[in-house]
């Protein structure tokens, strides 16, 4: 079973819509599919702009996992099938079911990585070929648990479609920094910052480049003699460009390694991340992660809603969608399509490959 998480940068950029392509394709290709959901999807009604969302629909012997609470909540009729006892939600425990009639479902899944394991574990045993991980980007955390991300963007995240492609470059190139071979990487502490030089290894009691003063005491440490450097915890977009300009040229040559893309992300604006990397790279370190999360595809979205002073609501607008597509194919080195006008079935068989590649490769190592 392979198990793919579903992002979107922002509100009504398509995540949803995604998802249900997705879902037709894999049926298409005769797989079963297992969905959920890190955190509550599925309102009728954005909160926000009061405008209708799409509902995520199974058809019958489908399976997701979702909280208890929100088994009735759609129009399929569910059979719960196992719950578990361990994961909880404030809608209730995570349970596994069944439609036994097609309809709409409500999402409310695991929201932390060990439970995301958990279930990944269990859900293998009812035969499903893939699972689906429908999640924001500002709670992507769990996701690194993954195989892999189809990220959907759109103008909702940014009308401006140059400033849109940029963000999503950088996207991508968090997403595919290389990984790091076990052959390399030493044996370290994930509650520790561990420095390795040709001659030992020194550490900082502390896991997360959190702060200036922990950049500061980092950057001490490296020396001539530094190899490596394991950064295994959150990383703060400040920290690493303090980190940057106080090492300099002494990281040239040299290994600095994250735990995963995730800890990057959460650390700061991705553009501003990128940036940081890119000098840091230019530097001449090699920039690797321990676990890595591959960018398979980008889908976008040219509907953004757009705000009315005058009654104070919000209507339905769009980009050019040509031009979005020409420029986000400019910046990104990943499949992109439009899920409402491209061939979703086509994209379906290239991420399963890209993921049997994937998977192949970590094998391999």
């Amino acid at each position: 079973m392979y198990v793919l998480g579903i992002a979107g940068t922002a509100k009504n950029t398509g995540k949803t819509t995604t998802t249900m392509a997705l879902l037709q394709a894999a049926d298409m290709a005769g797989h079963r599919v297992v969905l959920t959901s890190i955190g509550y999807d599925g309102e009728n009604l954005d909160n926000v702009t009061n405008l209708p969302k799409p509902r995520v629909a199974v058809k019958e012997d489908s399976l997701i996992v979702t909280a208890n609470e929100c088994v009735s909540w759609g129009t399929a009729k569910l059979e719960v099938l196992e719950s578990f006892q361990d994961i909880r939600t404030p809608l209730g425990k995570i349970c596994v079911a069944r439609a036994v009639q097609p309809g709409t479902v409500v999402l409310a899944g695991p929201n932390k990585g060990s439970h995301l394991t958990e279930v990944i574990e269990r859900i293998t045993t009812y035969g499903a070929d893939l699972m689906m991980v429908d999640g924001a980007l500002n709670r992507i955390g769990p996701m690194v648990r993954t195989e892999g991300i189809v990220l959907a963007t759109g103008a909702a995240r940014n009308p401006v479609i140059e400033e849109l492609a940029e963000e999503t470059s950088a996207l991508a190139s968090i997403f595919n920094l290389p990984a790091v071979e076990p052959a390399e990487l030493p044996q370290y502490d994930q509650d520790k910052i561990t420095v390795v030089n040709n001659n030992g290894i020194d550490c900082l009691p502390i896991n997360s480049l959190a702060t200036a003063d922990i950049a500061c005491a980092l950057a001490e440490k490296i020396s001539p003699e530094t190899e490596m450097v394991v950064i295994p915890g959150m990383v703060d977009c400040h920290s690493l460009s303090e980190l940057a300009g106080k090492c300099g040229p002494s990281l040239a040559g040299k290994i600095l390694v994250f735990q995963d893309s995730v800890k990057l992300l959460v650390g700061g604006n991705p553009i501003n991340v990128s940036q940081v990397l890119e000098t840091i790279i230019r530097q001449g370190a090699l920039v690797k992660v321990v676990n890595k999360v591959p960018l398979h595809l980008i889908t976008y979205n040219p509907f953004y809603p757009a705000y009315s002073f005058d009654n104070n609501t919000y209507s339905s607008s769009y980009v050019d969608a040509e031009r979005l597509k020409e420029a986000l194919l400019e910046k990104v080195g990943v499949p992109v399509i439009n899920v409402k006008k491209d061939s979703m079935e086509k994209a379906y068989c290239n991420l399963l490959r890209s993921m049997e590649r994937y998977r192949s490769h970590r094998a391999a190592v």
